[in-house]
C-alpha cells in the first residue's frame, strides 16, 4: 500500500518527506465570478526553486462543490501540455477547464499515480487539493468525500485563499489506519514550502 502526502492549494503540506518533489495544481486565477472558466495546471516539481519535471497524468481529478454534497469528475477533461522545466527544457504536465455553475469555494482534488522517490523503497501516491473561491465564501472548509480514498486527511481551519503577510494558516491533519496498525504510526513532519512562479 503506498504512502499518501498532500498538498493544499500553494501552501504544500507532506508527510515525512522533507526536500522532496511535489505535484502541484494551481488554477489560472484563485478567484473568479459564477460561470467563469478556469484552467489548472497540474505539474511536478520542487515548488520554491520552480525546477519542473515530467509528470504523469492523474488518475482522478474531482471537483467539489460548496455544499460539499455535488461533485463533477473532470478527470476525462485533462489534456497534456508542456511547461517549462529545469535548465529551460520543456517538461510534460496536464490541463484542464472547469466553469464553476454558481457562488461559493470549489474544492478541486487531484490523485497522483504511484511513485518512487528519489532514494525510497517505498512508493507514494499525491493528493493534491486548491479551492477556487467563486465570488461568496462558502464552502471551503468541507470534508472532502473522496479523502477517504487516503490515510492522511488535511482540513483547513482557515480560510486557505486571501491571506495577507504575517496571518497564520491553521489546518487540521487526521490519520486514518486500521487499528492494527496504529502501533507502527510515529510522530509526523510537516513541510511547507512556497511556491515561485518562476526561479528565485
Amino acid at each position: 500500500m503506498p504512502a499518501f502526502r498532500s498538498a493544499v492549494g500553494v501552501l504544500l503540506l507532506a508527510t515525512a518527506f522533507a526536500h522532496a518533489h511535489y505535484h502541484m495544481l494551481l488554477p489560472s486565477k484563485h478567484s473568479v465570478k459564477a460561470e467563469e472558466e478556469v484552467t489548472f495546471t497540474y505539474q511536478f516539481g520542487h515548488p520554491f526553486e520552480h525546477e519542473l519535471f515530467n509528470t504523469a497524468e492523474p488518475v482522478a481529478v474531482y471537483v467539489y462543490h460548496p455544499d460539499g454534497k455535488n461533485e463533477t469528475d473532470v478527470t476525462k477533461e485533462l489534456k497534456k501540455t508542456t511547461v517549462d522545466g529545469a535548465e529551460g527544457k520543456k517538461v510534460t504536465a496536464w490541463t484542464f477547464t472547469y466553469t464553476p455553475p454558481k457562488r461559493g469555494d470549489y474544492t478541486v482534488v487531484a490523485f497522483s499515480p504511484e511513485f518512487k522517490l528519489d532514494g525510497k523503497e517505498q512508493k507514494v501516491r499525491d493528493v493534491t487539493k486548491v479551492v477556487l473561491h467563486v465570488q461568496t465564501e462558502n464552502g471551503w472548509d468541507i470534508q472532502v468525500p473522496k479523502s477517504e480514498d487516503s490515510d492522511l486527511i488535511l482540513l483547513p481551519l482557515t480560510r486557505p485563499y486571501g491571506l495577507t503577510p504575517g496571518t497564520a494558516f491553521h489546518v487540521e491533519a487526521e490519520l486514518r489506519v486500521p487499528p492494527d496498525q496504529r502501533r507502527l504510526v510515529g510522530r509526523g513532519v510537516v513541510e511547507v514550502g512556497k511556491y515561485n512562479p518562476t526561479a528565485p
